[in-house]
């Protein structure tokens, strides 16, 4: 299998992130919360029902033209979502395994990054996500490329957003 990455794309924005620079996985479960009980000792259940939205928080270094790509990625996205239309970016995470109860929802990563496993009645798989914002990308300047080049680290946050990318 090729390098794993987590790509961005909008319109006609699309960038790739290749080296992370982190070693934690880029996507984090939803905070748990610990459940409760009723002064006659009833549980409480807490939770959404639809479950707990991904999200991704990362440190990638991109080149300069990357970056200016994902400015503009980041610029369509709040243009978009200012004018209330359709801003979702499509998120491909090649990082992580998604992971659910059987029968897979949504679609996957292009091959080589394909491959659904069945265990136990859930399923694992690489797949495609609509994803917003939740900050600004931060950038900043990492170093020279082996070009001579400028290389930048930028932070990312985004949120699983409404809907998902059907299989």
């Amino acid at each position: 299998m090729g390098d794993s990455y987590i790509q961005l794309s909008l319109g006609g924005f699309s960038v790739t992130c290749l080296l992370f620079l982190s070693e934690s996985f880029p996507r984090i479960f939803g905070e748990f919360t610990a459940p409760s009980f009723t002064a006659n000792n009833s549980l409480i259940q807490p939770g959404n029902p639809y479950g707990e939205p991904e999200q991704w928080q990362f440190q990638a270094v991109l080149t300069k033209a990357e970056c200016l790509t994902l400015r503009n990625l980041y610029r369509e996205h709040r243009r978009l979502n200012n004018a209330r239309l359709d801003s979702k970016i499509l998120l491909i995470d090649t990082v992580s395994e998604f992971e659910e109860v059987a029968p897979r929802t949504r679609a996957t990563a292009a091959s080589p990054f394909d491959t659904v496993t069945t265990t136990g009645g859930y399923v694992s798989y690489f797949a495609r996500f609509y994803a917003v914002f939740q900050a600004a990308p931060e950038f900043e300047y990492w170093a020279n490329g082996s070009d001579g080049s400028a290389l930048w680290s930028v932070n990312l946050s985004l949120i699983e957003a409404g809907g998902k990318v059907a299989p």
